[in-house]
């Protein structure tokens, strides 16, 4: 079975990986995070979440917990756009994707 793989970031990416034609979720606050968690953990279609790192540090310890020991798929933590340089491995991973220079401000 193929599985899918989405985005939870914060109101500075997005609509980033969402481009790149991945499913992204935006997390204006911890409590909306939390609930796109409750949301998606029941999903068996979903394979990897990546999540940006501010938004999984803000999350309650046992949405942390599940994420990292309970939950059957790949979670990754992302680096914010703030710690992101132009010479950054993710920002060329997302040039590549595109096709073109992308700048983040």
């Amino acid at each position: 079975m193929n599985k899918k793989i989405i985005f939870i970031t914060s109101e500075k990416c997005k609509y980033l990986f969402s481009l790149t034609g991945f499913r992204q979720f935006i997390a204006h606050e911890s409590a909306t995070a939390a609930k796109i968690i409750d949301e998606i953990s029941g999903d068996d279609t979903i394979g990897a979440i990546f999540i940006e790192e501010t938004v999984f540090n803000g999350l309650d310890d046992s949405y942390k917990y599940f994420l990292e020991k309970r939950w059957d798929g790949i979670v990754a933590k992302i680096p914010s756009p703030s710690l992101w340089s132009e010479e950054s491995y993710i920002l060329k991973l997302i040039n590549r994707a595109l096709g073109y220079q992308v700048k983040i401000i």
